[in-house]
């Protein structure tokens, strides 16, 4: 990690994920194409940091936004012109961050989460049959996972496509 002093927001790059230290609060954010491992990275790197910090309450808190969601509390850190790139709009939006990271780690999501148009965005969209549940795969594919695995990789394709994991 550098540390960066004092900041811009130029120096929030759109391929990585920062912490901002901001002493009483502190924020992970994401660029719009950091990848979902510099994200859990970066938040398991605040919740270690704000642990062992000798400055910081016990309790501090840890937020997550995003690139184009800094709220003002956020944006206020940084010198010179805040010009986020948000297309237009702007929603401010912060989350706590044990609640992200935790969905970050999650291992597993019910058959109607990987099949809604809701699917969490850090998910691996060429992989989602890897998120299932033993019982969910087998009940889905209607076949061991061990099977399907062992499948060449056309075959595996076609049965994907066919329940709808494609």
């Amino acid at each position: 990690m550098d540390e960066v002093q004092p900041f811009t927001p130029e120096d929030l790059s759109p391929s990585t994920a920062a912490i901002l230290d901001a002493l009483t609060v502190i924020y992970v954010w994401f660029g719009t194409t950091s990848r979902p491992a510099e994200k859990i990275t970066a938040m398991q790197s605040a919740v270690a940091f704000a642990k062992d910090s000798k400055v910081h309450p016990k309790d501090v808190e840890l937020f997550v936004t995003s690139s184009g969601q800094e709220p003002p509390a956020f944006r206020e850190h940084f010198s010179g012109r805040w010009t986020p790139n948000t297309g237009g709009s702007f929603v401010s939006a912060m989350h706590p961050l044990e609640t992200v990271l935790a969905e970050y780690l999650r291992e597993t999501y019910s058959v109607d989460v990987l099949l809604s148009d809701a699917v969490p965005p850090h998910l691996d969209m060429t992989r989602l049959e890897t998120y299932l549940s033993t019982e969910d795969f087998e009940g889905l594919f209607g076949m061991r996972r061990d099977d399907y695995v062992a499948l060449p990789l056309w075959k595996r394709d076609e049965v994907k496509k066919r329940v709808g994991v494609f």
